[in-house]
């Protein structure tokens, strides 16, 4: 391998853990911020996500230009019943 790509090394260096983020009812996070920061967001989508990464980045670019998107994500906002805490 190093012939081929300069600068790979055989010996170990150090290694990182995989976080794998998933909401308590396994759907994905998307929406804006609850606070009214100017922020669109995508979170917890650990094990699938990169399936709906062609949805998921239309619907954070229509959030972020437009600040709606007529994708139907009610059901993954942050503020949704089975993400709040009694």
């Amino acid at each position: 391998l190093e012939r081929h790509i300069p600068g790979v090394r055989r010996d170990y260096r150090h290694h990182a853990v995989c976080m794998y983020t998933m909401s308590s009812d396994a759907h994905f996070v998307v929406g804006k911020d609850p606070t009214g920061a100017p922020i669109s967001f995508a979170t917890g989508l650990s094990g699938h996500g990169f399936k709906f990464t062609s949805v998921l980045g239309e619907t954070l670019a229509d959030l972020a230009l437009f600040g709606r998107t007529d994708a139907p994500i009610e059901f993954l906002e942050a503020t949704r019943p089975a993400l709040q805490t009694a």
